[in-house]
């Protein structure tokens, strides 16, 4: 075995590579992920210490820059010995949080399948998953398009309001017909945790008397559970109010 050999491979040539492939693409924030590891070993045998998944996303860290963040760690499978060209699988399941941002925006959220091999660069696959809203973020997409307003931004964004995150994903609304158009400028919206489930903040930026003239946020929140129209109407005419 030649020094130059084990020297290639610590640097990631020849050395052990992983590929995950998931039962699907497509899910919703709390859906259950299934896959498999697949793990082949490279020109060398090498001890893998772990094998990981890592769901990631990005963010704006200000307006110049965007940050990733590790959204959760999974540990599938504990130290193991693998052999030159060995394939080794390993099933896996895991839940997405609740407050997993949806792939809006251009915001793109991936699975990270990682190796830990000392003493050798770490191999490791990207996987992009879509993320669609849960029933009661759709709910509250529909109350807000009935109630009159259209959705023309997305985006994930720093904020200190998310209590377990460095970032908010904020969706921004413009009121363009019914009952609030001339009153409301936007409606900022938001989801944070309450208790097991999500709650919807709304942050309503009230048009004044002047057509350039807007008032500075006021907020309120809508609850899941709850009918989401009507929540909807009631937490925005109260900052009207």
């Amino acid at each position: 075995m030649s020094l130059w050999k084990k020297l290639l491979v610590s640097a990631g040539i020849g050395s052990a590579r992983v590929d995950t492939r998931l039962e699907r693409a497509r899910f919703l924030p709390g859906d259950l992920v299934q896959g498999v590891a697949k793990v082949t070993g490279g020109q060398l045998a090498q001890t893998v210490d772990d094998v990981y998944l890592d769901l990631v996303c990005s963010y704006y860290e200000d307006e110049n820059s965007r940050g990733w963040f590790n959204l959760a760690h999974h540990r599938i499978i504990g130290a193991f010995e693998l052999a030159p060209g060995e394939l080794r699988e390993f099933p896996f399941e895991v839940r997405l949080p609740l407050e997993t941002p949806l792939t809006m925006g251009g915001f793109p959220v991936y699975l990270r399948t990682g190796l830990d091999i000392p003493f050798a660069k770490d191999p490791r696959d990207m996987d992009p998953i879509q993320v669609g809203p849960s029933p009661f973020q759709e709910a509250c997409f529909g109350a807000l398009a009935e109630l009159g307003f259209r959705l023309f931004k997305a985006d994930c964004e720093r904020s200190r309001l998310h209590p377990g995150l460095p970032f908010i994903q904020e969706f921004e609304f413009r009121a363009e017909s019914g009952a609030f158009f001339g009153r409301v400028e936007e409606v900022e919206m938001t989801f944070l945790p309450v208790g097991d489930g999500l709650k919807a903040v709304l942050g309503v930026e009230k048009r004044l008397a002047g057509p350039q003239e807007v008032e500075d946020v006021a907020w309120g929140e809508v609850l899941s559970g709850a009918d989401v129209l009507a929540g909807m109407r009631l937490a925005i005419e109260k900052t009207l109010a």
